[in-house]
Parts: C-alpha cells; structure tokens; sequence
C-alpha cells in the first residue's frame, strides 16, 4: 500500500511540474481544472485551429507522445454548448523533470513549424 500512495504521488508531482512549466512557457496552451487525485493533466493546445494538427500529432515532432484529445463543452455546466478539443495528458512515474521539459520544448518546436 505505501509503495502505491509513492507511486501515485510521483505522478501527482510530475504532473504539477508539466502544468508550472505549460504555464509559464506556453501562453497558447491552456491548462484546465483537472483533479487533485488524478494523473491527468487536460489542456488546449492551439498549433493551428483550436487544436494539434493530425500530421504533427501522428508522425510528427509530437508523435512519440501519442496524444490524444476528446471533446470538452465550451460551457461546462451546458454539456450541450459547443464543443472544444482537449487533450489528456497522463502523467507516469517514470516521466522525470527531463522529460517533462522535453515536452514542452517539443510543443514550441510543432507551433513554430
């Protein structure tokens, strides 16, 4: 049991990390309310249109990161509103402070292309 609870908040910290780095980094990326007691971290991620463009997602610079996005209504309390493009972040113990960075760099990289 308190090999899971270190396990659990290894993601947790890790995904802070990602989230002060998308933050401070990336203006055009937007971090939204996500749970304390889950290793996901959703995000907006405006390349081009709203969103990552597929070639960049599935070949590209961000390829290696397999994201994947589902639909978020613009008004939360309106499951009927408009919908938007998030994608789940998941945050694994083994991603360390390296990564994490990488990953971020990797986004500014597929924006600037």
């Amino acid at each position: 049991q308190e090999g899971q609870r270190r396990y659990v908040q290894k993601c947790l910290d890790a995904r802070y990390k990602l989230v002060e780095l998308v933050r401070k980094e990336l203006d055009w990326v937007k971090v939204l309310p996500y749970s304390p007691w889950v290793n996901f971290a959703p995000m907006e991620i405006d390349i081009e249109n709203g969103e990552v463009p597929e070639g960049i997602r599935e070949n590209g610079i961000l390829a290696p990161y397999y994201l994947r996005s589902d639909f978020f209504p613009n008004n939360p309390a309106d499951i009927t509103s408009c919908p938007r493009v998030v994608y789940k972040i998941c945050i694994m113990p083994h991603h360390n402070e390296g990564h994490l960075a990488q990953f971020v760099t990797d986004l500014k990289k597929a924006k600037e292309s």
